[in-house]
């Protein structure tokens, strides 16, 4: 489920120093590109994304500038 996913990603990171910050996309597509560009906009330093559309084309500029994601579905 969900919520397991973000317990055990918040585990990991809390062992590493590393703060979670999430979201809920309500399985809303313009949602989920909107809200990827909010994070990226405040420099997030890697994203988890469990999406809400088929297409993440829209993140290509920022895996080519080398912010780590990783899509769970």
């Amino acid at each position: 489920s969900c919520a397991e996913l973000l317990r055990a990603v918040e585990a990991r990171a809390r062992a590493r120093r590393v703060v979670v910050i999430s979201a809920s996309l309500d399985e809303e597509p313009q949602r989920e590109q909107a809200l990827v560009e909010q994070l990226v906009e405040r420099r997030i330093d890697g994203l988890v994304l469990m999406p809400a559309t088929q297409d993440q084309s829209y993140l290509q500029p920022e895996l080519e500038a080398g912010l780590p994601v990783v899509i769970v579905d």
